[in-house]
């Protein structure tokens, strides 16, 4: 992929990085984007840019967030929408409903064979040595059980298992539970991000480390898919850190960008902590960006000196970007902290735009109608997968900040995430990333405000449907004390099969 820019563009850019106008808008550029802008300047005309290798509902609830410092200001909103009690429809929205890959998985069923290019997990040592090459592609290809003695003295993992990624920036694979279960573990320990796995997503978080080139070709987002928890106790604590802002915690994963097809089952998930940190709490994970066709039956603990503003509980997710054919029908042990039934969904920073998206965007954040000429434009060639030409006369400070935090970098996605996490218009769509070396909080949520700044929140959710862009709470199912869902949205044929309630088809 090559982009080129054009010489008033160029001349523009320079005006603003030296501050010499638009001064009353500079407060929407941070040291990121302004360095960004600096980066574009001292480019050649074109770089090659590689291409990645490789509804609301019963209990679904939608938050927008903003912050300072330690300050989160949640407005909750409650969608409504009328459900069937019995039928259990496939929604007219089903081709961009579910992720791809879940769909496939749950036609073919458990593999029997590791495929080409995938590391086996046999045992419970081989799921410990994930942690050693925590980018790589593995498959469950059994059920592992812990017993009491693998977490006693002298045991095989004596005071607790580690949670994968602990410590060591993460874990930015893959990991196919392949319709298996992990039953029996123990986790007990003073840890930041606790779950099965402790930090699950594309880039380092610790010292604001980049990813190194080898880990730039994986696809858009590190994936957890088709794995059970059962019996299992997960506990942490952040009582007396000091150097810790937010504190993870899940059965599968305390974070994680794709969670998609898994449960736990019996697990208790317990956070003790103490403060004005942050906490994020859930059945399946703390915190997500995607989770896809999960269910939880947790009970969730929070305790000790916690303010209840900075708490983010859910049944299956405390916060996340998209959440969707999911239920919660465990409990909850949290004081007069305000809990999600099933998902708090309090971020709108889509991460994947296909080309009538971006086009769409930039035309509203520069001011442009539908007659003036488009802001950038698409050739396609053989050699570089295509040439992305900028408009020379791009000129809103918020349309240029856009535009090099989705496009700059080379971060154009593979044919596994438009089919996965975005629809393109049009079979050959170049895909947008937004670029996932951001620094998390600050520069998502100024992706977040410029998207405000042009659309309302109405706009917004006719915008993603439009363009199939995952985004927001659908089709979501609280069961405590509610066994008469409808269950719309969920994808009977290839992911679910109803028993006494909804269990994944993988699994059985």
């Amino acid at each position: 992929m090559m982009l080129f820019f054009g010489k008033n563009l160029k001349k523009g850019l320079d005006r603003y990085v030296r501050n010499e106008y638009e001064k009353e808008e500079r407060h929407d550029y941070s040291a990121e984007s302004l360095s960004r802008l600096k980066d574009l300047l001292a480019s050649p005309a074109g770089f090659t840019a590689e291409a990645g290798q490789t509804a609301e509902t019963e209990g679904g609830f939608s938050m927008k967030k903003t912050r300072t410092g330690l300050r989160v200001a949640a407005v909750v909103c409650a969608l409504v929408v009328v459900l069937s009690a019995t039928a259990y429809a496939v929604p007219a929205v089903r081709e961009y409903l579910n992720m791809a890959f879940l769909k496939k998985d749950g036609g073919i069923g458990r593999l029997t064979e590791v495929p080409e290019g995938w590391i086996g997990v046999y045992t419970a040592e081989d799921l410990d040595r994930v942690r050693d090459a925590p980018t790589g592609w593995y498959i469950l290809m059994n059920d592992i059980v812990f017993t009491e003695a693998d977490f006693a003295p002298g045991g095989r993992f004596e005071g607790g298992f580690v949670p994968i990624g602990s410590g060591s920036g993460g874990f930015a694979g893959i990991f196919n539970g392949n319709g298996h279960v992990i039953r029996g573990l123990k986790i007990d320990g003073d840890y930041p991000c606790v779950g099965l796995f402790a930090d699950v997503r594309f880039t380092l978080n610790e010292d604001g480390v980049r990813l190194t080139e080898d880990r730039k070709q994986m696809i858009r987002g590190a994936v957890i898919k088709n794995l059970g928890l059962e019996d299992s106790t997960i506990r942490t604590t952040s009582e007396g850190r000091e150097y810790e802002h937010t504190v993870y915690a899940g059965g599968i994963a305390g974070y994680a960008e794709v969670v998609a097809g898994c449960y736990t089952k019996n697990v208790t998930v317990t956070v003790t902590g103490g403060g004005d940190r942050l906490i994020a709490l859930g059945g399946i994970a703390g915190e997500t960006l995607y989770v896809d066709s999960c269910w939880s039956d947790a009970k969730l603990t929070l305790s000790g000196d916690v303010i209840p503003e900075t708490c983010r509980i859910g049944g299956i997710t405390g916060s996340a970007i998209y959440c969707v054919t999911s239920y919660f029908d465990g409990s909850f042990d949290c004081g007069d902290r305000t809990v999600f039934p099933v998902a708090g969904c309090d971020y709108h920073q889509p991460m994947c735009l296909s080309e009538g998206a971006m086009d769409e965007i930039l035309r509203r954040l520069d001011g442009r109608t539908e007659n003036d000429p488009a802001p950038f434009t698409v050739t396609r060639d053989e050699k570089t997968n295509g040439i992305i030409a900028i408009d020379d006369d791009l000129g809103s400070p918020k349309a240029k900040m856009f535009w090099v935090y989705f496009a700059v970098l080379p971060w154009q996605s593979s044919e596994n995430n438009a089919e996965n996490y975005v629809v393109p218009s049009s079979a050959g769509d170049v895909i947008f990333d937004l670029d996932p070396t951001l620094p998390y909080f600050s520069e998502y949520m100024r992706v977040q405000n410029l998207l405000d700044s042009v659309y309302t929140s109405e706009e917004l959710e006719d915008f993603c449907e439009r363009y199939g862009i995952r985004l927001g709470a659908k089709y979501l199912y609280d069961l405590r004390g509610n066994a008469e869902c409808s269950f719309e949205g969920f994808d009977f044929v290839s992911i679910w099969v109803m028993k006494e309630k909804p269990e994944l088809r993988i699994f059985q």
